[in-house]
Order: C-alpha cells, then structure tokens, then sequence
C-alpha cells in the first residue's frame, strides 16, 4: 500500500552557509526521483516536505526541530536537531562537537537515535575524532561527546578524484531544480556550485 512521508529540512538562507537553500534544496527533488525511478516503496506513495528557515542560530534550530517533530509529525528530518535519523552537516569540528553535547545533555544517545556526518574532505579519517576536546584545558567531556559518536556513520564523499565530473553534473542539475517543483525559486541559481554535504 502506498505511503505517506513527511520531511522535514532546516535550511539556512545565506549563501554564505555551505548548506544554503540556494544550492542544498534542489537535491530533495533529485532523491525523490531516485526513490520512484528504483521504485523503493509502493507505487502512489506521496512525499511532503516541510521547510524552514533556521539560519543557523541553535535557539531557532531547536524551535523548528521541536515544530517539526512535535507538531507537524515529520517522520524524517534533515538537519540538527533530531529525531529517528539524523544527518549532521557541519564544516566546524568544534561546532559538531559542542552540537553533540547538546545531544548528549538532552539524552539523545540511546538506540532511539541514528547519526549520519558527511565529510568530503577526506582528512577526518586522519585526524584527530570530533569527540576529542582540542582546548586547553580540556572540558572533560570527551566521553560525553563520543557517546554520540558511537551512534554515527561518518560518510566520506571524494569529490575530487575520479568523480568530479559525476559531482559537476550532479550539481548543475540540483540547481536547475531549485526553479521547478517544490521551490520555485527563479533567483537561487546564479553561477554557484552546490552544497558539497548533499552528495
């Protein structure tokens, strides 16, 4: 029997975010496509995407997280916070790892939660892990933080060796998405790469 699925997306609107609207949305439309093209669930099943503006501020992400989850009943989010799976995109080590004491802090480190962090930089696999506290002196909360960690998928995508030209028409095609169904947004394209974390 079809279903009904409810996504909901936190986006920032400034471009100078690497996850911006602009060049990040456009990639929901292409997934759904995959979905029914690979027909990966029943014929008629019927997506709906919720989307709002956080601009990056915690205060507002965890508004629209508690929106999304608690009144609008997404049954998947992208973005911080969470619920069930949760993909975690961020460009600062220090930022995702004071995010996942928030985690920590508000219990969300039980078999409830699954958490995916992008990476197309390919140095986390050589670097120190994002748990470990780089200030001195330490907070002493490395523990606390890996408790997270121990729940999460780190994905590496290399998009510059034998799959830049995939990456290359990959993005042309989610901007020229931001103009169709569900966006409508005739002014987001204009000359700009896509967000690297949507690969």
């Amino acid at each position: 029997a079809p279903v009904n699925i409810k996504v909901g997306v936190l986006f920032p609107t400034d471009e100078r975010s690497l996850t911006a609207y602009s060049n990040s949305a456009g990639a929901l439309t292409i997934a759904l496509d995959r979905i029914y093209k690979e027909k990966l669930l029943p014929e008629g099943s019927n997506f709906t995407f919720l989307i709002e503006y956080d601009e990056c501020w915690a205060a507002t992400d965890m508004g629209f997280t508690f929106k999304l989850i608690d009144e609008e009943q997404v049954d998947v989010l992208f973005a911080p916070p969470c619920i069930n799976v949760v993909v975690l995109c961020f460009d600062d080590v220090a930022q995702l790892r004071n995010f996942t004491l928030k985690l920590k802090d508000a219990g969300m480190d039980t078999p409830d939660y699954v958490y995916i962090i992008p990476d197309t930089s390919m140095l986390a696999a050589v670097e120190l892990p994002y748990w470990i506290d780089r200030n001195t002196p330490n907070d002493g909360r490395d523990n606390d933080s890996r408790a997270i960690g121990n729940r999460t998928f780190l994905v590496h995508v290399d998009t510059t060796s034998g799959v830049a030209d995939a990456f290359k028409n990959f993005s042309a095609e989610v901007m020229a998405r931001m103009s169709e169904w569900p966006f409508y947004c005739t002014n987001c394209s204009h000359g700009q790469q896509v967000c690297v974390f949507i690969v």
